[in-house]
């Protein structure tokens, strides 16, 4: 038996189009919560109908309100 655990990051950050502080996350851990693959998450992004900001390092953030199936755009 295998058991993998993964470290998810996620923090506070100002969602301008959510007009709020709210929950990011990693791309990976996106997916996890909304059931999709991590490259469907990208192409959303790309697409512009999840919420994202890209941190100082480069990572990218997903505002979990906009992974809701009511709040895409």
């Amino acid at each position: 038996m295998l058991v993998l655990s993964r470290r998810w990051v996620s923090a506070k950050a100002w969602c301008a189009p959510c007009g709020q502080q709210v929950r990011m996350v990693t791309a990976d851990e996106a997916a996890g919560l909304a059931g999709v693959s991590s490259r469907t998450i990208y192409r959303r992004v790309e697409a512009e109908s999840l919420h994202f900001m890209e941190t100082n390092e480069g990572r990218l953030l997903i505002c979990t309100n906009s992974l809701a199936p009511d709040s895409r755009r």
